[in-house]
């Protein structure tokens, strides 16, 4: 019996890029444009790296349903801000849905809410994702924040790196509930280096490390290291996780690389000649593959007509 169809999920990656450039990234940095958005659909393999375009220094990234949120640094104390992007055409729907923002921000969709972090205002700031009004100051209630910068939500709880101005050690991972603001634990993983971006998945928290070369795993109940997973990065700025695979942006090789989420094993470089490539965020997509199993079994059952093998279930005593 021939191969049949069978319904997959595979990622679809969106990433942001300082700097616009040719197809693939062709053009010499020097020569490029405006910063754009690219996306890439793990069911087909094509890749748009200018999904949206004209974008002024865009950083860190979320989507929600059809719908794109890009951090674009234009510039000024208050010159950052939010826009709104289809996800499927790339047409902007809101230019500046958040605008007035300051210093490093970063971004996370929460159904149909969006949590924004400020590195200058130290705040988490919960906004309405549908019309960027600005639902609660200071979300995260009885907290001194320094420097917040990078989150992610998974199971209901908020992570959010601490970016402290303190020293070389001062970054932190706090633990926050996704509904109320609740403090979990402000300090949950503490002494990190440098630029940190964290990706969630079950009970592992990864953190990618500019400053030591590294994604490490953390137990997200107990905030223990787990494993130094990956060692002999380049300069990983953004770090995202689906399917068993974890997903990190590469400034200095101009990549996305791939690495086995349990063994910490290279899988690859899903895309490479970017131009500056800064944040990360992947989400389900449907496509058909050739599935053999049922072939398999037959050849199986064809084989033990022929040659009279014996199979044998145990049954429990």
């Amino acid at each position: 019996m021939p191969p049949t169809a069978c319904a997959k999920i595979f990622p679809m990656i969106f990433e942001t890029n300082l700097r616009g450039a040719g197809v693939f990234g062709d053009e010499p940095l020097v020569n490029s444009g405006p910063g754009t958005v690219g996306e890439y659909n793990g069911a087909t393999g094509t890749f748009d790296p200018s999904l949206v375009s004209g974008l002024n220094m865009p950083q860190a990234i979320a989507v929600a349903g059809d719908n794109i949120f890009v951090v674009n640094s234009v510039g000024g104390k208050f010159g950052q801000s939010i826009g709104e992007y289809n996800a499927v055409t790339g047409v902007s729907i809101n230019d500046h849905l958040i605008s007035g923002l300051q210093g490093r921000v970063g971004v996370v969709a929460f159904g149909d809410i969006l949590f924004v972090t400020s590195s200058a205002t130290h705040r988490i700031d919960e906004y309405n994702a549908t019309t960027g009004t600005l639902t609660q100051s200071g979300f995260v209630k009885g907290l001194k924040l320094k420097g917040p910068a990078e989150l992610a939500v998974a199971g209901g709880n908020l992570f959010v790196v601490n970016s402290s101005t303190a020293g070389k050690n001062g970054e932190s991972i706090g633990e926050y509930d996704a509904t109320t603001g609740a403090t979990v634990n402000s300090s949950l993983v503490t002494e990190l280096h440098g630029r940190v971006d964290i990706a969630v998945s079950g009970t592992s928290l990864f953190v990618a490390s500019s400053a030591t070369h590294r994604i490490d795993e953390y137990d997200t109940t107990t905030g223990m290291l787990v494993a130094e997973l990956v060692k002999g990065l380049h300069g990983p700025t953004d770090i995202a996780v689906f399917g068993g695979d974890l997903f990190v942006t590469d400034v200095p090789n101009q990549s996305i690389d791939t690495f086995n989420a349990t063994t910490g094993m290279s899988e690859g470089t899903v895309l490479t000649k970017l131009h500056g490539p800064q944040g990360i965020t992947i989400v389900p997509v449907s496509g058909s593959v050739t599935d053999t199993s049922y072939s398999w079994l037959l050849l199986l059952l064809g084989l033990i007509v022929t040659f009279g093998l014996k199979v044998i279930v145990r049954q429990p005593a």
